[in-house]
């Protein structure tokens, strides 16, 4: 599987977690319990995974080099 590929996928897992338990996925990283905090960072992972995985050439690039 192309590395692009699999980061854009982990993201999208990840926005995903992020999501549907914020205190699980806050207290795995390390930082305080903020679901708001949390719900946010999961909605821009998802957000930048999937545009990830339908962009190509150079914005698919540049969409990896904003994470």
């Amino acid at each position: 599987m192309n590395p692009v590929t699999s980061l854009a996928l982990g993201r999208i897992a990840v926005g995903v977690a992020s999501l549907a338990k914020p205190e699980l996925v806050a207290s795995t990283m390390g930082q305080a319990p903020s679901p708001l905090l949390t719900q946010w960072f999961g909605s821009r992972e998802v957000a930048l995974g999937t545009l990830t995985l339908l962009a190509s050439g150079s914005a698919r690039r540049n969409l990896v080099l904003v994470g």
